[in-house]
């Protein structure tokens, strides 16, 4: 089925040339394991979209290359995740991982997130991953950050109370901007930020880079308030 929204996208989808092989192995899993959205729009529930029940469900955005989206699938098998990731190279390696640890409580989701956003249903998740995001430096586009007011009430519509967002950057032009969001708005609280990665909180390819070029990334734990 085809999702029904329509959306101008910003960024890359591919870097380097995949292989016959690599884009088989890609289909294959997104036959299986990809997310459609409803034709009619309504909201989607989140347990129909694997083959078993969980305890708890999470969702990552822009999941990069899957290493944080691999490491918790793996860490916690009573979760279900949804990873959204638009850039196939990133793709092909997280469906290379899930081949390999046969991980079977990832749903994956390769498009623009906005739609997918308002289709799931309220109060479904228990933790939103946003990691790295791109910072759109240049003013010009920084309404196409993923971090805005408007979808800081998304995401409160679809976390559970006491749900938790967790943000990650090492942009300081971004890391302000968050700063100043979070401060005008009612539904988070910020329970924690750190400088130094927790220990529950899984390293990614973009990450290291960051750090081996001396840059401060700094993590965000925010919680749904009532």
């Amino acid at each position: 089925m085809e999702n029904t929204f329509k959306e101008k996208f910003y960024g890359r989808r591919k870097g380097r040339t995949l292989s016959t092989g690599q884009l088989d192995l890609l289909q294959s899993a997104l036959e299986k394991n990809a997310i459609h959205l409803p034709i009619d729009s309504k909201f989607l529930n989140i347990q129909e979209l694997f083959q078993q029940p969980y305890d708890h469900y999470n969702l990552e955005i822009g999941f990069g290359s899957g290493e944080h989206l691999i490491t918790q699938a793996k860490n916690n098998p009573s979760t279900g995740f949804i990873g959204v990731e638009v850039f196939l190279n990133g793709l092909v390696n997280c469906v290379q991982q899930m081949h390999a640890f046969r991980l079977n409580n990832i749903r994956l989701y390769p498009d623009d997130v906005r739609p997918l956003l308002r289709g799931i249903s309220d109060e479904s998740l228990d933790q939103i991953f946003i990691l790295f995001p791109d910072p759109w430096p240049k003013a010009r586009h920084h309404k196409r950050r993923l971090i805005n007011p408007e979808n800081l009430k998304i995401f409160a519509r679809l976390l559970k109370l006491g749900g938790k967002l967790r943000i990650a950057s090492d942009d300081v032009s971004y890391l302000e901007w968050i700063e100043d969001i979070f401060q005008k708005q009612h539904d988070f609280l910020l329970i924690k930020r750190y400088t130094k990665r927790p220990p529950d909180w899984p390293s990614t390819r973009y990450e290291q880079k960051a750090l081996k070029k001396g840059r401060v990334c700094h993590y965000f734990i925010f919680q749904r308030l009532p």
